[in-house]
């Protein structure tokens, strides 16, 4: 991703991997979906704190992204992981290089202005 002026305005970025989803066995057959949301700490300016998710039904650690059988007990001790905007950035190149041609793992970036950009 080229470091545009608008880098200031990214409220969330989306990192999606679907290369594994198969409706019908999404939620419970071993073949999920997964994402996660990278949006701003209210209060700041350029600190991002990652949500992880999945479209499986079992416990799952929004902060780490792990399946635990006892998920309020594993965060009492997880936390969820914080970026600055040039981590994200980098995060983002990362991404786009490591999955290029990849249909199912995408990037979005959801701008301020409510517009949405997608690498997809």
């Amino acid at each position: 991703m080229k470091r545009a002026e608008k880098k200031v305005e990214i409220k969330k970025v989306v990192f999606v991997d679907y290369s594994s989803f198969e409706a019908g066995r999404c939620n419970n057959g071993g073949q999920y979906g997964f994402w996660t949301e990278w949006s701003i700490v209210p209060g700041t300016r350029w600190v991002y704190e990652a949500d992880h998710r999945t479209t499986a039904d079992f416990c799952y650690c929004p902060y780490c992204g792990r399946f635990e059988q006892d998920l309020n007990r594993h965060m009492e001790w997880c936390w969820p992981e914080r970026v600055r905007l040039d981590c994200l950035l980098q995060k983002i190149d990362e991404y786009l290089a490591r999955y290029a041609g990849e249909e199912e793992m995408y990037v979005e970036i959801h701008w301020a202005d409510g517009s949405v950009s997608s690498t997809r």
